[in-house]
């Protein structure tokens, strides 16, 4: 670990000593001083040697772990800061990239509008964030809703998160948004409290009394994590309602990369995942960087991305370090849009979805690049991506600056649907573009690089 540090005095800082030192019995440091000579005034200084701590394996996942990094001059504490972070990667059990709330939530609107919607002119991410009125102010004595279409399952899992980015303006003390949470598929609705509501007033449209609510204004974009944890194991419905009273109107609400989450051991690193059509014939293919008691894939084939069923199995490598390739072929003589996924078991029992990726039919065969899933992201993100005929194609990563980073794909393919994965690793937080380029084609987008 790296530290870049400044030094907001008028005089050069000389003479520290950075240490760091863990807060946790799961991990251990063990390279943890740093010296630094000198650190100009008003000026940054990169470590250039890190300092390095190992994590236990034994440390269980989904534990937080915390590290104190203290700064001295001379024997004396300057600063003391503590860093956190999280074990187990991030897996979506839910997550909405579709840039258009019809396509996984229910909107309702009294009066009929104005109605959540999609935005273009101001999100979190690009192209859309999801607001109750996308022309001007909400409407006095408006019940305004979006709630998630199909149930979403948090079995299996026992400190699920919900998380998404906020902003709003509303009249203080009368009109609010709620956030909502069912778990008997919309009977009945409790509220949920999180980091950025307050109780309400009691009085407008702020009742009961006491309830979690986003009021007020907030006009910049905020990220909001709430624990589920008390719904671990049930099966869930979401709801975002604005309301409103009959005295002043306001902006109103937006919400932006609304995902459900949960830290987890992967066992299988998929790096990977392609399919391509040839007349009947559908070939998969994907690659894994690592794997960890894997006892094997089932492709599993959909005509509609809900309905799913065995097409084939392929038998994983068990325990391997390293690259290893596969490919299924699958013949499908309909000429229709079919989907696939990978659900990779271990030899406990354990499973996990990959995918799913769309062959286009015979007729809609397409060029185009998909915004990258997730986004913001760390520590990787999936980049997919359509051909409508076979050929050359090449896909970099550039910085905000358009210095080219990367290439990650730079070859002949065949027609169809791809995706590729791209891990930062020690790059900067920031925007960076990723273009796709072909003899016929070529198109860029942005994401977000969070660490």
């Amino acid at each position: 670990m790296n530290l870049t540090m400044k030094n907001k005095g008028l005089s050069a800082a000389a003479n520290l000593v950075v240490t760091l030192e863990s807060l946790s019995s799961y991990v251990n440091v063990t390279s943890g001083t740093v010296n630094i000579a000198s650190v100009p005034s008003r000026g940054t200084f990169t470590t250039t040697s890190p300092l390095l701590f190992s994590v236990s394996p034994t440390a269980p996942i989904d534990t937080t772990c915390k590290l104190k990094i203290t700064t001295s001059k001379d024997g004396v504490t300057m600063a003391v800061d503590t860093i956190s972070f999280t074990t187990g990667v991030p897996q979506f059990m839910f997550a909405d990239t579709t840039n258009n709330p019809v396509n996984l939530w229910t909107v309702t609107a009294t009066p009929a509008n104005p109605k959540w919607e999609a935005s273009t002119t101001d999100f979190h991410s690009a192209p859309t964030s999801y607001t109750d009125s996308k022309t001007g102010n909400y409407l006095a004595n408006a019940t305004v809703t979006i709630t998630t279409t199909n149930q979403i399952s948090l079995v299996g899992y026992n400190n699920p998160k919900l998380s998404f980015w906020s902003k709003w303006a509303t009249e203080s003390r009368y009109d609010c948004g709620v956030l909502l949470i069912s778990t008997n598929n919309g009977t009945s609705w409790t509220a949920l409290a999180g980091s950025l509501t307050k109780p309400a007033a009691g009085v407008g449209k702020q009742v009961p009394a006491g309830m979690p609510v986003y009021e007020g204004t907030s006009l910049t974009w905020k990220r909001e994590e709430i624990s589920l944890s008390a719904y671990a194991n049930k099966t869930i419905k979401l709801k975002f309602e604005l309301r409103t009273d009959g005295s002043e109107q306001a902006d109103g609400w937006y919400i932006d990369d609304i995902g459900i989450y949960v830290y987890a051991a992967v066992p299988v690193e998929l790096t990977s995942f392609t399919a391509e059509r040839n007349n009947d014939l559908v070939t998969l293919k994907w690659v894994t960087a690592s794997e960890l008691n894997n006892k094997g894939f089932d492709v599993q084939r959909s005509l509609d991305g809900s309905n799913w069923s065995l097409s084939g199995s392929v038998v994983g490598a068990g325990t391997k370090t390293g690259t290893t390739e596969y490919t299924y072929t699958d013949r499908f003589p309909s000429g229709e849009p079919v989907y696939y996924r990978l659900k990779q078991t271990d030899f406990d029992g354990s499973f996990k979805f990959y995918g799913a990726v769309e062959v286009k039919g015979y007729s809609e065969m397409v060029y185009d690049l998909y915004q990258n899933y997730p986004n913001p992201f760390n520590p990787e993100t999936v980049i997919k991506y359509s051909l409508a005929s076979d050929g050359m194609v090449t896909l970099n990563i550039y910085d905000i600056l358009g210095t080219k980073i990367t290439t990650l794909v730079n070859e002949a393919q065949k027609a169809g649907s791809h995706q590729v994965s791209f891990k930062p690793g020690e790059l900067p937080s920031g925007i960076y573009f990723y273009e796709l380029v072909t003899p016929n084609f070529s198109k860029k987008l942005k994401m977000l690089f969070l660490k």
